[in-house]
Parts: C-alpha cells; sequence; structure tokens
C-alpha cells in the first residue's frame, strides 16, 4: 500500500511539471500568432479555456480568438463560418465579462462585423445600440454613432454623403 501511494505522489509530480501554465500558454499561442502559425495559436489559446477557465487571460485568449476568426486566418472553414465563430468569442467576452477592458472593443466588433461583413443590419443595429448604452463615454461611442448612421448604405451612398458634407451620426 505504501508503495502505490509513493507511485500515486511521483506521478502526480511528474505530471504538474510537464503542464505549461496558463501564461507560459498564452505567450506561446501569441508567439505562434505573431509567425503565423494559425493552427497552433488556436490550439493554445483553446487550451487556455479549456484547461485554465478562471485565468487571468481568459478574456484575452477570446478576443484573441475573434480577431482570428475576423481576419478569416483559419483556412479550414469558409469565410461566413469563421466570421460567425468571430462573433462567437466576442459575445463571451462581453456577456461573461461585462467588466473587462476588452467587453466594448468586443460588442462593437459583433456589430461591426454584422453591418459590414455578413449584412446583418437588424442585428447590427441593436449590438450598436447596446454598445452606445453601455459604453457611451468609450473612445468607440462615435464611431458606433457613425456606424448606425451608415447601417443598410451600400459604399457608393457613404461616399455620396460624405462628398456633400453630410453627417453621418445618427
Amino acid at each position: 500500500m505504501f508503495k502505490i501511494k509513493i507511485c500515486m505522489i511521483c506521478f502526480l509530480i511528474l505530471l504538474s511539471c510537464s503542464a505549461e501554465s496558463d501564461k507560459e500558454l498564452f505567450e506561446s499561442a501569441r508567439k505562434n500568432l505573431s509567425e503565423n502559425k494559425i493552427e497552433e495559436a488556436v490550439e493554445g489559446f483553446s487550451q487556455i479555456l479549456d484547461d485554465y477557465p478562471q485565468s487571468e487571460f481568459v478574456e484575452e485568449t477570446l478576443f484573441e480568438l475573434g480577431s482570428i476568426y475576423l481576419n478569416k486566418a483559419d483556412k479550414n472553414i469558409s469565410g461566413q463560418e469563421s466570421l460567425k465563430k468571430g462573433i462567437e468569442y466576442y459575445q463571451k467576452i462581453y456577456k461573461k465579462y461585462p467588466a473587462s477592458k476588452e467587453a466594448p472593443k468586443a460588442l462593437f466588433m459583433t456589430a461591426f462585423i454584422q453591418a459590414n461583413q455578413l449584412n446583418e443590419t437588424v442585428k447590427a443595429e441593436e449590438n450598436y445600440k447596446l454598445f452606445l448604452h453601455k459604453y457611451p463615454m468609450h473612445s468607440l461611442a462615435k464611431d458606433a454613432e457613425t456606424e448606425l448612421g451608415i447601417l443598410g448604405m451600400n459604399p457608393e451612398e457613404v461616399l455620396s454623403r460624405a462628398q456633400s458634407g453630410q453627417n453621418f451620426e445618427q
């Protein structure tokens, strides 16, 4: 019985020595991302979410994953799927971590993707308005107002309005 306990303790010590910390995983995933090793970066960021759900890096990890999918960097899925997946990660930030420094940017990016890439203008309008309600003093508030003012317009209409000096804010 004593030998079994010793073996178990040794096994646990070895296991804990080989596991990467959340900080190491985050730094490694960011390094992979900077080196354009997208699959490895996604794996590292995903491992943080799976193994360290209470980590101080969760919000930044979610934002990094959202950005990867926004930029359609994962070539294993379609552009539409990638954008929707990016939105999922951004939504997790502002719904689960509303006080996070990443939450306003995540909510803004959700609306921006919906408006400008997925043509989901109703959802985009809801999210821009939610952004302005929650974060009226944020540096992106003026941009959200502008986006609301041009929501649903094609590029020619936006250009025409800009050339005529019309205000874009709602």
